[in-house]
Parts: C-alpha cells; structure tokens; sequence
C-alpha cells in the first residue's frame, strides 16, 4: 500500500486467512516421492556419522573397511567381483586402481592368519604380558609389599647367610629344604596378589580369543552378510582403517597396523587402551603393514 502522506510504499503482511491458494501440478518438476529422497540424501551427506556414506549394507568382510588414501573415500563394490574408489566413480578423485575383491581378502587377511592370530605368535605375546606383570608386581612390590612377604625375605635373606657362613644346628641340605620351602610360600603369596592373577586370568584366554577370532574371520569369508559383519567388527579392532594406497605404475598397495592388543578385549573384556590391562597393553606394540594388492 502507499502512504498518502509521503507517498512511499508500505509493506505489510496480509494475514493468511486472506491467502488465495492454488496448486499448479502442471508446473511439477519431481514427485513428492523424489523430493523427500533427495532431502534425506543431503541430510545424510551433512551428517558426520561416517555409517551414513558406505552405500547399502557391507555384505562382504572387508566392506566399509578400505578407504583410499587420496581422498578418503570408501572403496566400493561397482561388480561383484572388485572394489574401487567411491570418489573415482562419482568424479571426485583421480585414483581409478581398482582390485579384486578375492584378491584383497586374500592378501590382507593373509598377514592377520599367519602372524597376527598365529598359535606362536600369541604364545609370544603371552611371554611378554607375563613378563610385563611380573615387572608390575615387582615395581608394586617395592612400593606396598605385605607384611608376610616381607618376613619371608628376611628369613630366606638369613637361611642364605647361614648357608654360606655353615651353621652347627642344621646340615646343609636341611638349609636348602627352609630356603625352598620359604621360596615357595613366598611365590603362593605373590601370585594371590590382584595383578598376577589378572596376569594368569589374560595369559590362559589369549590362545582361546585368538582361536575365536580367526574362526569368526574364516566364517566371514563364507559370503554370508551375517558373518561378515561378525568379522568385520574384528577386523576393525586387529586392523583398524585400510588405507588403500595407488601407485604411480598402476600398482595398489593397503596399509593398515596390525594391533595384537586388539586380543584383549577378547581375552578379559575390556576395551583396547583401558585401565583394566593393568598397563600391558603398552608391551604390546602395534606393528605397521604395508601389502602389495596389485
């Protein structure tokens, strides 16, 4: 409206009771239908939560898990048989190396079967909790031993000196009995402390998690959408993200860090980096891999 006085023009909202409505659909550019997907779609692609971005449900075992090294995209599935950069195929990135995907399970998993979950290797990873626990119980000894402890020492600590300087009441062999006999209530009384029985509760279910986890994977393989993604959560504990690396001859490579700590969580229930390892998960290091996959 205009102001008679100025003669400008005034804006003013008309209520909407006074609204004259009238829907066109010859003017219809997309159905209702499509619109609500392609809100949802950019919803999705606003939403940080990475699950959001891997296309349909992963339906093999290493689905979701490879991401490219140039821009950090999933590698995708395009044929039932090989995975390549989700970016390559939208246009976004250069990395065009694609590969089998028997190829990839075979090469990847390879390393975890042999080394990561291999009976030896866990066994050696068994030695080296139980020698970082004895260096807890140690350090914790030193600080706040038990009273019992302490006398057992001082008593093998004087059956010793009495062994070596020759004593007129006992023989020697009968030294030694004291000395073992003392050594061996010194050891029960250790091994009763909360740490090394945490040590003995992790050394005993190592080799049965590792056993768990490498059937799970062997599962994982069987095309079977249930049992892969059982696999791939493991997968994802023992690797981490796959970073798939292309060459400049054409070649692809996958990097990833074998995490042996990863078995603890199986092995006594709690997550990786979490108090409850009494500090052994820093004596078991990971270990950088680098596979070549075409």
């Amino acid at each position: 409206m205009k102001d008679p006085d100025t003669g400008k023009r005034i804006r003013r909202n008309r209520p909407e009771s006074e609204w004259l409505k009238y829907n066109d659909e010859s003017r219809r550019i997309i159905s209702d239908e499509t619109f609500k997907k392609a809100q949802r779609r950019a919803r999705d692609a606003a939403n940080p939560d990475e699950r959001l971005k891997c296309g349909g449900k992963p339906k093999y075992l290493l689905s979701g898990l490879l991401k490219c090294k140039d821009c950090g995209s999933n590698y995708i599935l395009t044929s039932s048989t090989g995975y390549q950069c989700s970016g390559n195929v939208g246009g976004a990135c250069a990395n065009n190396v694609r590969v089998r995907r028997d190829v990839a399970e075979a090469k990847i998993l390879d390393p975890v079967r042999n080394e990561l979950l291999a009976p030896e290797r866990v066994d050696r990873m068994a030695r080296e909790i139980e020698a970082r626990f004895e260096e807890r119980v140690q350090e914790l000894s030193e600080k706040s031993t038990p009273a019992e402890i302490q006398a057992l020492d001082a008593r093998i600590e004087r059956l010793h000196e009495r062994l070596s300087a020759g004593d007129p009441d006992l023989e020697p062999d009968e030294l030694q009995l004291a000395i073992g006999v003392a050594q061996r209530k010194r050891r029960e009384l250790v091994e009763a402390q909360p740490e090394a029985r945490h040590s003995a509760k992790i050394i005993a279910a190592l080799p049965k998690a590792a056993e768990i986890y490498r059937q799970q994977i062997e599962r994982g393989l069987d095309d079977n959408p249930r049992e892969a993604n059982k696999a791939r959560v493991i997968l994802k504990e023992l690797l981490g993200p796959i970073q798939m690396c292309p060459g400049p001859d054409g070649s692809l490579w996958a990097e990833f860090y074998a995490r042996p700590a990863a078995l603890l969580k199986q092995a006594v229930g709690t997550s990786v980096g979490s108090d409850g390892s009494g500090g052994v998960i820093c004596a078991v290091p990971t270990v950088p891999k680098r596979v070549r996959l075409k």
